[in-house]
This record gives structure tokens, sequence and C-alpha cells, in this order.
């Protein structure tokens, strides 16, 4: 059919040239409408979180912010540095905040939420987007973006409720599953992204293997105020990576990358200041693992894990409790999700499937945000598709178009004709 209508448009008649050119013209235009159709933001979308980026990170390796800085989104889609590492005592190029979390002291034992992840680079997802979130203009999940070659650098939700007893709630209202939505874009998605490269909307196709920047801790998402600077951050919660070389150097009286330090005013008064909230052991941890995502339920708001505390955590795959998590003959995994409470008793807080996610996928931040009914608040807060067709202003274009190049068309044929 092709070669018919290419025979047909080479012909040497005026007038089936002018047609052929009306059709290439008609044909760019709508292919430059269709060309137009991009992610849009959320209807609602959720406040801007505090974050970091890993030490492998372009933004890192570019020298644009450091892997022990906390972020927030700037208005420039660039992020913008509002705690240095340096303030934290993690002042070397190499130092990583691996996980963060602010005091999450007024979420009750019935309160529900979803989980906010993100994921390594190296992640795949288990599940294509949810279909009836598909259906309602949602599209996007953690394997869609990693087909893409930006998950690194985003945000989803669990498509699940929990209380801080653990979950998923059977039978919640608005339940779709153990599946994730995106809420937050690396980048361009309606001012609330991470401004994190590559600098690609949830629609777009990343070129093959270009770099991303990979979130590696998040909070803040679900605080009533927005957060913006350095006053509504503190006090944080925070834990460095073990490749980390200021890890010896941190007020532990063992260094590692499970231990986790408290940085804000402490009870005591004076300027802001590091000191150990939990050890390793105290979460039931062992020296080598390390931390990758974390939420700090600081309960009695004394700055210690103890008394009601409570911390929903994630571990590095080379942890060596994801062996003891998991049991005899199976270990547990990178992308399950563990709870600790002051006891010392730590126990899968949700499996890597009930979010959406496989074994071999690696969580390497997490949230959470206050939700009654999952379904509901992915509708509102997630990144939409824009329609598939143009917008009616778009048709109008198109056929103005036509009609002109109709008219003018029509008017040359009869003046030569009157001329033969």
């Amino acid at each position: 059919m092709k070669h018919k209508i290419h025979s047909q448009c080479v012909r040497p008649i005026r007038h089936l040239v002018r047609v052929c050119r009306l059709q290439s013209l008609v044909s760019a235009t709508v292919l430059f409408a269709a060309s137009m159709a991009v992610a849009a933001p959320p209807i609602q979308p959720t406040l801007p979180p505090f974050y970091t980026f890993d030490a492998e990170s372009p933004s890192v390796s570019d020298g644009t912010v450091g892997s022990g800085d906390i972020l927030v989104p700037g208005p420039n889609d660039a992020p913008i540095i509002v705690l240095r590492g340096t303030d934290l005592g993690l002042p070397e190029p190499g130092d990583e905040i691996d996980a963060c979390s602010g005091p999450s002291r007024n979420i009750g034992s019935g309160d529900t939420f979803t989980i906010l992840i993100s994921v390594h680079r190296e992640s795949v997802g288990s599940v294509p987007p949810d279909p009836n979130l598909v259906a309602q203009g949602v599209p996007y999940n953690v394997t869609d973006q990693a087909e893409k070659g930006q998950a690194a650098g985003d945000q989803c939700m669990s498509l699940d409720l929990f209380t801080r007893a653990g979950g998923p709630l059977p039978g919640s209202n608005g339940r779709a599953g153990d599946n994730n939505a995106l809420i937050r874009n690396n980048y361009d998605e309606g001012g609330t992204d991470f401004g994190a490269k590559p600098e690609t909307s949830a629609a777009e196709t990343a070129a093959a293997r270009v770099p991303q920047d990979n979130v590696n801790c998040m909070f803040g998402t679900g605080v009533p105020t927005d957060p913006r600077g350095p006053a509504d951050l503190l006090p944080i919660y925070f834990s460095a990576s073990t490749d980390s070389p200021s890890l010896q150097l941190l007020p532990a009286a063992i260094p590692s990358g499970a231990n986790i330090f408290f940085h804000g005013v402490t009870q005591e008064g004076g300027p802001p200041q590091t000191r150990p909230y939990a050890s390793f052991s105290d979460l039931g941890l062992v020296q080598d693992d390390d931390i990758t995502g974390m939420i700090v339920f600081d309960a009695g708001g004394d700055e210690f894990f103890q008394g009601q505390d409570q911390i929903v955590f994630s571990l590095a795959p080379d942890s060596p409790s994801l062996i003891t998590f998991g049991g005899p003959g199976k270990a547990a995994s990178s992308a399950d999700v563990f709870s600790v409470d002051a006891s010392g008793n730590a126990v899968i807080f949700i499996a890597a499937a009930g979010l959406g996610l496989g074994a071999a996928d690696v969580i390497s931040a997490v949230d959470f945000l206050t939700c009654t009914d999952a379904t509901a608040c992915a509708l509102r807060h997630a990144i939409r598709a824009e329609p598939l067709v143009p917008a009616v202003s778009t048709w109008g274009m198109i056929v103005m178009t036509v009609l002109m190049l109709v008219a003018g068309t029509l008017v040359r044929m009869r003046r030569r004709a009157s001329a033969a």
C-alpha cells in the first residue's frame, strides 16, 4: 500500500502533486498534535520532601550537590541545599546519607497511611501499572519508569493502606492491590519533582544507559506545612552508608551503616548537634547491616529510641540480617520493608510483592503519606497522562489549516482551467 501511494504522489500531474502536498501538511500537523501528549501533574501534588542523592548520581559527580547534603526541590528545576553534610558530621566528598526521616510524632496507632518508596537504579519492579488506575489516567509505576530508564529519581506510593501495626489492611476502602503509582517524577512534572537527572517527563523514555540521579532518602511528604528551610527541617534522623569516610567519626560506640543518629536542638538546648538515636543492636541488627530507607516514629519526642517508638526501614542487599529475617531456607529481600519497636524485635512490615516490587529490587528511600483510601489518594496525588487526542484548540487549528489549503488548491485549479 505504501508503494502505491508513493507512485501516485510522484506522477507529473499538477493537481495530484498539490493533493500530495496537502496530505503531507495535514499529516505533519496531526503528528505534531499527537507529539504534544505528555505526562501531566497530579490533581493535587503532594508537598515537596527533603531528600538526598547517592554518591553515584550525576548531580553529585558534577559537583552540583553532595551526597551528604539535604535538598529540597528548587524553583528552577534544580535542587536547593538546605543542610550540608558538614553540619551533620559528614564533611568528606564520599560521605553519603543512606536514610533519613523526620520525627513523625503525631501518627497514632490507628492512623492509616500509604508507604512511599524510591528504588535503586537497577530495580525493575514486578507488575505493570494497575489497569483500573490506567483507565482513569494514572498509567505510571516503578515497572513502567524502570523500562523508560528513569525510576531511580522517582517517588511512588503503595496502593495498599497500613497502620503502624503493619498491613496491608484487608478490605480497606478503595484498595487497589499489591502495586504502586508514581506520585513524584525525577524531573519536569508540575513543579514538585526532584529536579533529578535525566531531564525527562514520566511519559518519555531516557536514552539507553543515561546516568540517573538516585534519590537516597526522603521525608516530609506528609507534613502539614511546606518544608522549605532549615527551620522546617529539624530535627532529622539519619544513617550514613557503610562506605562513608566519616562513618568512623560519627558519635557511636561501634561504627555501622545501621546506626541511626539524631540531629537537632536537644532538650538541653544550644545549637543543633548530632548524637546517637539508636544503635544497630537496639534495632535487632548487626554491625555489617546497612539501612537504606527509614521512617522514625519518635512517639515520645525525647530523641532516644525507647517507649512507644518504632522504626520502619529497608536494608541494603548485602546486609547479613536479611537471612535472619527471611526464616529457614528463605532470605528476606532488599525490597522488603521491616519494622522494629524499642524492644529490638524486628519483623517484616511489608514484603516486596506487596509494593509491586521483585525480590531482586532495592529500595533506596522510604516515606509515608497519611491516607484513608489508597485508590483515591493515587488518583489525587499521582502523575497523570495527558489525553492521547489533541485538545479542542489543536483540532481547531488542524481543521482551519485543512480548509485553507483546500480553498487555495481549488482557486489555483480554477485559474489554470480558465487560462487553458
